[in-house]
């Protein structure tokens, strides 16, 4: 599993044990799973995280950046 942090206007808004993360960055779509080679990138429009009990969660985005280490994810968006 993957810890996901999503931050929202400067406030933590989710934390929570992920399967997935997908992900549509200025450099293409980009599919994250936990042990994730380190990435950073710029958001561009939609965000999706898979759930532990295998239900999907969809954001629209409209800008901010994503990051990862392999073990967690933070999502910064800046509405």
């Amino acid at each position: 599993m993957l810890k996901l942090t999503i931050i929202r206007n400067e406030e933590k808004t989710t934390e929570e044990e992920v399967r997935e993360v997908k992900i549509e960055t200025e450099n293409g779509a980009v599919t994250i799973l936990p042990w994730h080679q380190p990435y950073l990138s710029k958001i561009q429009g939609s965000f999706a995280y898979v759930r532990g009990a295998g239900n999907t969660v969809s954001l629209a985005i409209s800008s901010g950046f994503i990051y990862t280490d392999g073990e967690k994810c933070i999502v910064v968006i800046d509405e």
